[in-house]
């Protein structure tokens, strides 16, 4: 692969964008997300990951510091929205498994829903929230897009909040 001056000269600016303004980035992330340094630091990455492929549509007389926090804050806000929507799944999966008539635990230590769901429903539920496979990645294993896990995922839900409240109320 040949790189030109302007390519070198590219990355470098890059490279002194990173070491400049990382610590900053990351300290910012770090009290925005309640003092957790993992999802600091995961959101810190992918800040720079998006500069980096921005990199050439970036205008030079933009302020990339202002940049970098506008970009910090979109990513924040959609990793919060992301961790509230599975702490809110996981709470209905746990709410099931605490529920005798429904489950039992097997000899691996998983969890299967007795004759509510089918096998396939039972295995897509497993690896997403125990086993915490993305949507991507099981989309690759069942060759379906992730929208159609999603909306699997979805409905899954929905069948076992129907049975909840239907215990519940009797």
């Amino acid at each position: 692969m040949k790189f030109s001056s302007s390519d070198f000269k590219s990355r470098s600016i890059y490279r002194d964008i990173v070491t400049k303004y990382y610590k900053e980035i990351f300290n910012y992330c770090y009290v925005k997300l309640m003092y957790n340094r993992e999802n600091a630091e995961e959101c810190t990455q992918e800040v720079f990951m998006i500069l980096l492929l921005k990199w050439k549509t970036i205008s030079s007389t933009e302020n990339i510091r202002a940049w970098l926090y506008r970009t910090s804050d979109n990513i924040m806000r959609n990793f919060r929205k992301k961790s509230y929507r599975y702490k809110e799944e996981l709470s209905t999966f746990d709410a099931l498994q605490g529920h005798q008539k429904l489950i039992y635990e097997d000899d691996y230590g998983t969890f299967e829903l007795l004759s509510i769901l089918s096998m396939e429903e039972q295995q897509l539920l497993r690896e997403y929230y125990l086993d915490k496979a993305t949507a991507k990645e099981l989309s690759n294993k069942y060759k379906v897009s992730e929208n159609v896990i999603y909306v699997k995922i979805y409905r899954i839900k929905v069948k076992l909040r129907k049975i909840l409240e239907s215990e519940n109320n009797v």
